[in-house]
């Protein structure tokens, strides 16, 4: 009787860690701690550093983009959620800024971007854009705007959301967990929060 209580108690025991492995929620604040191995890099065209309590990441050149990426801990075939906030240092209908997912080696990738008066969403297959779509937006323009962006995938729909507003939804098979940031043309971006949402039993029973 005795060991039968011991072996259900380590079971109970382990079992709010399995819970936990399999559906994560990661949540960077970007100060002491980082949970995610994000790619930082500096050099004369750009840069990507976590310091002073954000990812900051600056593109140094005119008509050029800057980016940083990680790889997710999740699986891309089923339901999530990733919320970023994000300082924008200027806002305005220039330089466009957003996120990145579905990136692998050969070069395949879609971007939603943002800028003052509009979104755009930009699909690319071994480096090639093959699909573009805008929708027109209204963001506050002007120096060190807080933006908050939401992309949730949901059964086989992804919707992008931007301050609490659905801008945009489409369908795509996601193959790759990397995920990252985006500006361009001499801009700079802090991210202050970078958080991961996934309920999945590791399983498709």
């Amino acid at each position: 009787m005795i060991m039968r209580t011991k072996i259900l108690l380590l079971f109970v025991l382990a079992l709010p860690i399995n819970i936990l492995a399999q559906n994560p929620t990661i949540v960077e604040t970007f100060d002491d701690k980082v949970s995610l191995d994000w790619q930082e890099y500096a050099d004369k065209k750009a840069s990507a550093l976590i310091q002073n309590g954000f990812l900051e990441l600056q593109c140094k050149e005119k008509g050029k983009a800057a980016t940083v990426q990680v790889e997710l801990p999740i699986s891309v075939e089923h339901d999530f959620k990733l919320y970023s906030k994000i300082m924008v240092h200027k806002i305005n209908d220039e330089n466009r800024f957003g996120i990145i997912i579905d990136m692998d080696e050969n070069f395949n990738k879609c971007l939603f971007l943002l800028k003052e008066s509009l979104f755009s969403c930009h699909i690319y297959n071994d480096g090639k854009m093959v699909s573009g779509d805008e929708r027109p937006i209204k963001l506050k323009g002007g120096k060190n705007q807080v933006v908050d962006i939401i992309l949730e995938r949901r059964g086989n729909k992804y919707i992008f959301y931007m301050n609490n507003m659905k801008i945009y939804e489409f369908r795509r098979n996601l193959t790759s967990p990397v995920f990252g940031f985006y500006t361009e043309n001499e801009s700079s971006i802090s991210i202050d929060e970078f958080k991961m949402e996934q309920e999945y039993s590791g399983t498709d029973n």
